[in-house]
This record gives structure tokens, C-alpha cells and sequence, in this order.
């Protein structure tokens, strides 16, 4: 590495992205804000045409994003960073912006800013305070207002709620979308014949399981009639129109399709976790309380 005074006293921040490759950038802004702490505030490190970015979140923990966006020119720099900017604006971020001497951006650069220099970017004047919004196009503005910048998320399962008896599947999720889906709803009426008892498939299985007039099954602690007939409703519903189709021939689906439809799965078997059989000696009349 090239010698850079002042490295030893490195203060020691995480970087993300690559200097000069604008989508590494972009994707770690999304990252950071995908995290459980909310980044509150972005601060745009510029030296001349090129940006990186600080990002600071409601601990007051610091991120740097190294200077792979550019301003000035039509290309992908400005353009990744448009989009970043306006991510950021949409969730909340308070934005400025800050000029660099050659020498804290050659250490930007080289993910070696000391702990003077971060102290001085976090103690200068602001320059330019709502002038970022110059960089971001139009159109980007315009998906942030009608909700089409998410389309630049990464298209991801959330791990953290799947169900304990899908998470296997995840694996093969990334590889065979298909695949996982087709054992997804195997397995969740392989789980209604186990809780019910039941031999049956399909309809049968969920009028047996859920029907309000006679259910084998119910929500713990909540007795609703209507309630009820809405829990026989979802799962029917999600048989019928996800799962029959697939089971008959082969159906094309994006990939956020195709996350929607697991995810959808995942929520019937984390209902699973929380239904209990109903009790045998309580007839129609006295199961459920009127609303």
C-alpha cells in the first residue's frame, strides 16, 4: 500500500463499497439502510467531481462509503449516486454535503482517514445544504414519490422470520425458486395432517382443519367465529390460487414473485405455530363469542 501520512492513527471506521466502481457503492448505501439501526444522516464527502459518503445512525455509529460516485456528467457514477441520494432522502436522512482537501480524499480513497480528519468532517460547515438535491434526476424523485425506488433493492428473503421448517429451503431458494415452493406447500399440508390427524389434501384438509362449523383446529386464546372462517379463507385461498397452478405444470415467475408467494408460505406456517386443537366437548354454539 502506498505510505499515506498520517495511517497509523487510522480511526479505524468501516468502509464499504470500492473507490471509482459506483455500484458497490450504491449497493452498500442499501445495505446500510436495510440494517436494524436507522442511519440518520448522510453527509456527502466531495473533492471536486468524485463523492463519497458518511453515514451516521441513531447510535451514532459511522459508516464510509467510499468515493466510487461522480457528479458532472451523464454515466454511471452520476446515476448511482442520484439514486443513492434519493434512497437516502426517502428514508428520512438528513443530507449535506462537505468539500475534502486532495489530501483527506487521497485517504478517503485509501480507507485510511486518521481520527483528525473524521473529527474535522464532522465539526465543518456544511456547504451547499440543499443543493444535493441538484444530483438526483428527476426520475429519481419521481420513483421515490410514487414508491418505485425500492425496485433497487436486492430481491431477498428476510431470514430472521422464517419459519424454523422452511429455513432449510432458503438455501435451495437461491438455486431452485421452484423447487422451494412446490416443497414449501408440500410440507404445510404434510404439517395440517400431523397437528390434525387428518389423511386428507387440498380443500378437504383445510375444511377439515379450519371450518367454522366443526374445526379440528383453532387460534390459541381466540375464539371469532369470523375470525375463524378467515383463517379456512387464507389458507383455501393460497392453495387454490398459488399452489394448484404450479402443482399442474410449470409457471414462469419473477424472482420478487417468487419471494412474495415464499414469504406468503412462511406466514401459514408461523400461524401453524400458534393454532391448538380445538376442544371436542365444545359444540358450535358455545365455540366462539359474537362480535
Amino acid at each position: 500500500m502506498k505510505e499515506v501520512e498520517g495511517f497509523s492513527a487510522s480511526a479505524g471506521l468501516p468502509y464499504h463499497g470500492h473507490s471509482g466502481a459506483t455500484r458497490p457503492c450504491e449497493e452498500a448505501v442499501l445495505e446500510a439502510l436495510q440494517r436494524e439501526a436507522r442511519i440518520i444522516k448522510a453527509r456527502i464527502l466531495t473533492c471536486g467531481n468524485h463523492h463519497g459518503l458518511l453515514l451516521v445512525d441513531e447510535y451514532e455509529d459511522l459508516l464510509i462509503v467510499k468515493p466510487g460516485f461522480a457528479s458532472g456528467y451523464s454515466g454511471e457514477g452520476p446515476s448511482g449516486f442520484s439514486k443513492s441520494l434519493a434512497m437516502l432522502s426517502a428514508h428520512n436522512a438528513q443530507i449535506d454535503e462537505v468539500d475534502l482537501t486532495p489530501a483527506q480524499y487521497e485517504r478517503l480513497e485509501l480507507s485510511a482517514l486518521t481520527k483528525t480528519d473524521v473529527d474535522a468532517i464532522l465539526s465543518m460547515r456544511a456547504v451547499r445544504i440543499s443543493q444535493y438535491q441538484d444530483y438526483v434526476r428527476r426520475s429519481d424523485w419521481e420513483d421515490a414519490n410514487k414508491g418505485r425506488l425500492w425496485s433497487h433493492y436486492p430481491v431477498r428473503l428476510p431470514l430472521a422470520v422464517i419459519a424454523p421448517g422452511l429455513r432449510d429451503l432458503v438455501i435451495e431458494f437461491d438455486e431452485r425458486p421452484a423447487f422451494a415452493l412446490q416443497t414449501g406447500y408440500a410440507r404445510l399440508e404434510d404439517r395440517l395432517r400431523a397437528l390434525t390427524g387428518m389423511n386428507h389434501s387440498g380443500a378437504k384438509l383445510i375444511e377439515a382443519a379450519f371450518s367454522p362449523k366443526s374445526p379440528l383446529l383453532i387460534m390459541k386464546d381466540r375464539r371469532d367465529r369470523g375470525e375463524q372462517a378467515g383463517l379456512e379463507f387464507l389458507f383455501r385461498g393460497a392453495l387454490q390460487l398459488h399452489r394448484n397452478p404450479h402443482a399442474h405444470s410449470e409457471i414462469a415467475r419473477s424472482l420478487g414473485d417468487a419471494v412474495s408467494e415464499f414469504l406468503l408460505i412462511n406466514h401459514l406456517f408461523r400461524i401453524l405455530d400458534r393454532v391448538v386443537l380445538a376442544p371436542p366437548e365444545i359444540d358450535e354454539t358455545e365455540q366462539y363469542r359474537d362480535v
